[in-house]
């Protein structure tokens, strides 16, 4: 294997990140943000400005899987509006749209951009285009993760800045056909009466407690669908003193101080929103401690989840996110395969793999030009990354 490396950057996954960043401090542009934290993973991974090459993956159009499968992501836009308007969502995609093209002229990096295809899509490719090269993702996505099926792929966390440990990338596939996003069956979920209910008694029809993000108030919630699953890996949480632990999947979400995050990507010390008796949600409790655990036997833990009217609910007295539109297991073997066809990054419709291909195919060197990066300091971060003495007019 040759010692370049390809490294392919999410760019959606990043962008998100700077936005919720911005969030937090509306002093600093979220495209400054991007900018220096893409920055930062380039050096952490050690990158070499002479040899390695960078492709930015960016999401374009309606993906060809929502053309599959119109509940696919469907409840990704939700999820935002909960948090801020639809107008200030459109107004924060503006700047990224109106600086993509400032930062392709500034910079030798491809970017690869096709109509009804993913960053998902042109990451799955790029694995097996570049076979003979070391290939490394960033991408906080864990359905990239199962691209480590390839011997010559690596995954770099941007949240926790390390490489992930990949032990069984078919895991994850299997994982996303199954839909794993679900707790405990003990977990006791809060009803609108205030009144705690284990999930597993929960029944479609019940009103839980839900939390409406514009009105900034706990709201009563409908349950639409209930569902179980079964895994063989759990995560504790341990919140401030609790004794008690919340059992979760590693995929399900769960609302930190900023933003929603998978469980797997909380670290030690995040704040966690949790219910009060005053139906507001509280300034939060730090995670103390979290525990992976898996079962050591062919039996396998199992989960369940609730879909409701606002698309959240309190669980163990944290606010968590439904599951995506993969509730439950597939009900037949037709079913497991039209899921397998949505999910799996090993195996890409034929073309949408060959348009990709055509694409990369057409690369070419390109120049450096960081004089139009309107941020200075950026600027100088990028010479001092690509060796340059002064920045190029």
């Amino acid at each position: 294997m040759e010692n370049k490396k390809i490294i392919v950057i999410d760019h959606a996954n990043i962008m998100h990140k700077a936005i919720f960043a911005f969030r937090n401090n509306y002093s600093v542009p979220a495209t400054f943000t991007y900018c220096a934290m893409i920055i930062g993973y380039l050096k952490k991974i050690g990158f070499n400005s002479k040899e390695d090459e960078v492709i930015l993956a960016i999401d374009y159009g309606k993906s060809w899987r929502k053309l599959e499968d119109p509940t696919y992501k469907k409840q990704r836009k939700a999820m935002r509006e909960e948090i801020e308007s639809p107008e200030w969502w459109a107004e924060m995609y503006g700047e990224f749209n109106n600086f993509l093209p400032i930062l392709e002229k500034a910079l030798p990096w491809y970017f690869v951009k096709l109509y009804n295809i993913e960053a998902d899509d042109i990451a799955s490719v790029c694995c097996r285009y570049y076979k003979d090269k070391e290939i490394i993702l960033i991408s906080a996505d864990n359905d990239w993760t199962m691209l480590c099926h390839y011997s010559n792929v690596k995954v770099f966390s941007p949240y926790n800045k390390k490489y992930k440990i990949i032990k069984n990338p078919m895991k994850v596939l299997l994982d996303k056909i199954q839909g794993d996003k679900c707790l405990d069956g003990n977990t006791y979920i809060t009803m609108n009466s205030g009144n705690k209910l284990p999930i597993k008694n929960v029944k479609i029809g019940d009103v839980v407690a839900g939390y409406n993000f514009h009105t900034k108030k706990v709201i009563p919630s409908k349950v639409l669908k209930t569902g179980t699953s079964k895994s063989i890996e759990r995560l504790l949480l341990f919140l401030d003193n609790d004794k008690c632990p919340l059992k979760i999947t590693p995929n399900h979400r769960v609302y930190t101080k900023y933003e929603w995050k998978e469980a797997h990507k909380l670290q030690k010390g995040e704040i966690i929103y949790k219910y009060n008796e005053l139906k507001l949600l509280s300034n939060g409790r730090k995670i103390r401690k979290i525990i992976n655990t898996k079962t050591k036997s062919r039996r396998k833990f199992i989960n369940y989840n609730i879909t409701t009217e606002t698309q959240n609910y309190f669980a163990s007295d944290c606010l968590v996110h439904n599951s995506d539109n993969l509730l439950t297991k597939p009900s037949s073997e037709m079913e497991f395969e039209r899921r397998k066809k949505i999910v799996n990054l090993l195996e890409l419709p034929t073309h949408i793999e060959s348009e990709i291909r055509e694409q990369l195919d057409k690369f070419t060197p390109k120049g450096t030009n960081l004089y139009k990066i309107k941020f200075k300091t950026i600027r100088e971060r990028f010479a001092q990354l690509y060796n340059l003495q002064k920045e190029v007019k």
